[in-house]
């Protein structure tokens, strides 16, 4: 009377296990995942794309991850060693690269948006206008994002920068700056 419920279970965490052994399977084919993704990432990978994870870096649940191939370009996400992306965090790109370095802290409920939508002509819904040049974003080594800030196609953040909870990164960010708000502005620097 209780092994048929039991059988079930057993059953449903074999289903489970055989299709998370085949998930890290396809993903070590599209790319080099090294380091750990969450039960709950979402990987939305179009066409010819690439995601690199490497050793020691994690990226937590609710983490959405979409990248798609451009008419001339491939989509990559490559993360460096030992980085923390946090719970939530939002990583889209259509033909473009988003680098992040080693050594990173990425807070929760982060945007990294590499491409953006046409949207000039008002003769035309902005769904079907042209994905403008292809931008990507890249933040260097020892990066300490805070929790719900958005970063723009085209920037660059350098190695050992901060960007405070909130900010809205539109413009590269130097080495060491901490920069804060909407657009963000430098306020200080590492020392």
């Amino acid at each position: 009377m209780t092994t048929a419920p039991i059988g079930r279970l057993r059953s449903y965490a074999r289903l489970i296990r055989q299709g998370m052994q085949a998930l890290f399977s396809l993903l070590r084919w599209v790319g080099r995942v090294d380091g750990t993704l969450d039960w709950g990432v979402t990987v939305d990978l179009t066409g010819d794309c690439r995601l690199e994870i490497a050793e020691g870096s994690r990226v937590r649940r609710g983490t959405v991850i979409s990248l798609r191939h451009s008419a001339n370009e491939s989509a990559t996400l490559v993360v460096g060693r030992n980085t923390s992306i946090g719970q939530y965090n939002n990583f889209r790109s259509v033909g473009a690269a988003i680098e992040i370095g080693d050594d990173c802290l990425i807070s929760q409920f982060g945007s990294f948006i590499a491409t953006g939508h046409g949207y000039a002509r008002k003769d035309t819904l902005i769904g079907d206008q042209p994905i403008p040049e292809a931008k990507g974003i890249r933040i260097g080594s020892d990066v300490w994002i805070g929790t719900n800030v958005t970063i723009m196609p085209g920037v660059t953040i350098g190695d050992g920068a901060v960007v405070g909870a909130g900010s809205v990164v539109t413009k590269d960010v130097a080495p060491y700056a901490t920069v804060v708000g909407a657009p963000a502005r430098k306020v200080s620097e590492r020392t």
